[in-house]
């Protein structure tokens, strides 16, 4: 009897543990969705390849606080182009 009592207890701690964990997570989620801190600001360097690369991840990571707002990038080329696609001015 007490084996199997010991067997209820584990898978109930581990239930319990993991339904804990879905219910802080989706309240930060939520929390975070509708009072968002303020972030840090930054500019990338580079509006080449790994320019957009480092954006798209700092993007799909939003949850970290940061937020791109632009590019410096020494291409006089690209200097004060808004691209399409995201929207964040290059400073030059």
């Amino acid at each position: 009897m007490s084996r199997y009592l010991f067997l209820y207890f584990c898978l109930v701690n581990l239930l319990l543990l993991i339904g804990w964990r879905l219910l802080v997570r989706a309240g930060f989620r939520f929390a975070g969705k509708v009072l968002p801190h303020p972030g840090r600001r930054v500019l990338v360097i580079g509006a080449g390849v790994v320019g957009r690369r480092v954006e798209q991840m700092l993007e799909s990571h939003r949850r970290s606080g940061v937020q791109v707002i632009g590019f410096l990038d020494d291409d006089a080329a690209k200097a004060g182009h808004t691209p399409r696609r995201t929207g964040h001015r290059h400073t030059g």
